[in-house]
C-alpha cells in the first residue's frame, strides 16, 4: 500500500492523462450466431492467450462459432490489428499484449480480456505503440494490481482500466518509444509467421492444467481443424 500511494503521488506530480481521455475500452460486442453464423470459424482470444513477458497475443486455432459460444459466450469483441488486449485476471503479471495478426476473424472473450483502442484523432499525438509501452510500465502495473484488490485473486473491471492514470512524457520521447515498438512489432510479426510453419497446429496449442480435465491441451478447439 505505501508503494501504491507513492506511485500515485509521483504520477500526479507531473504531466499525466486519464486513459479514457485518449482511448476507448470496448463495451460493444458482436453476436457469434446473429452477426457471423453458428458454423463459421473464428479464432478466440482469452486471457491465457496473452504472453505477458513477450507482450504478444497469440489467437487460438480456428473454432466454429457454436463451439466458442458453448465454452465462453456468444457475445465477443471483434478484434483488430494492433488492438491492445488486457487480461482481467492476475493483473500483477503484466498481462498486456499487442495483437499483431492482420486476420479479420479474431474475437475476444469479454469475461477474460478487455480491448483498448486509441480514440479517433488521438493517434498522431498518442500513438498506440506508446500507449502499449506505457500500460506495461511499473507505474501502470501497480495501479492495475491495487485497483483490482492487491491480491493474486483480484480481477480488473473495464472502469479500472478507463480510470488509469498515465504518466505522459514529452512528444519527442513518445515518438522515440513509438519507433522502438514499431521495430519490435515488425520483427515479432515476422517471427510469428515463421513459427506457424513449424510443426502442426496441435503442437502450438497451450497445455492447460484444469481441475476438471487435468493436464492436457486446450480441448475446446479440438474439432475445429
Amino acid at each position: 500500500m505505501p508503494k501504491a500511494l507513492e506511485n500515485i503521488r509521483r504520477i500526479r506530480s507531473s504531466k499525466y492523462l486519464v486513459l479514457n481521455d485518449i482511448a476507448d475500452v470496448l463495451d460493444e460486442t458482436v453476436d457469434l450466431f446473429e452477426s457471423i453464423g453458428r458454423e463459421k470459424f473464428r479464432c478466440l482470444v482469452e486471457g491465457q492467450d496473452i504472453r505477458a513477458i513477450e507482450g504478444t497475443v497469440i489467437p487460438q486455432e480456428p473454432a466454429r462459432c457454436w463451439q466458442i459460444a458453448e465454452r465462453k459466450s456468444k457475445n465477443v469483441y471483434a478484434l483488430r490489428y494492433k488492438d491492445i488486449v488486457v487480461g482481467l485476471v492476475r493483473p500483477e503479471r503484466r498481462n498486456i499484449g499487442l495483437l499483431l495478426s492482420k486476420r479479420n476473424d479474431i474475437v475476444g472473450s469479454p469475461d477474460g480480456v478487455a480491448t483498448i483502442r486509441i480514440k479517433p484523432g488521438m493517434s498522431e499525438q498518442y500513438p498506440v505503440e506508446w500507449l502499449f509501452s506505457a500500460l506495461r510500465s511499473e507505474a501502470c502495473r501497480l495501479q492495475f494490481w491495487t485497483e483490482s484488490g492487491g491480491t493474486s485473486y483480484g480481477k480488473l473491471t473495464r472502469d479500472h482500466i478507463r480510470n488509469l492514470l498515465l504518466p505522459v512524457p514529452t512528444t519527442k520521447v513518445r515518438r522515440v518509444i513509438k519507433e522502438k515498438v514499431e521495430t519490435w512489432a515488425r520483427h515479432t510479426e515476422e517471427g510469428l509467421k515463421l513459427w506457424d510453419t513449424i510443426g502442426t497446429p496441435e503442437d502450438r496449442k497451450p497445455i492447460l492444467n484444469s481441475p476438471i480435465f487435468g493436464l492436457g491441451s486446450d480441448v475446446g478447439n479440438s474439432e475445429a481443424s
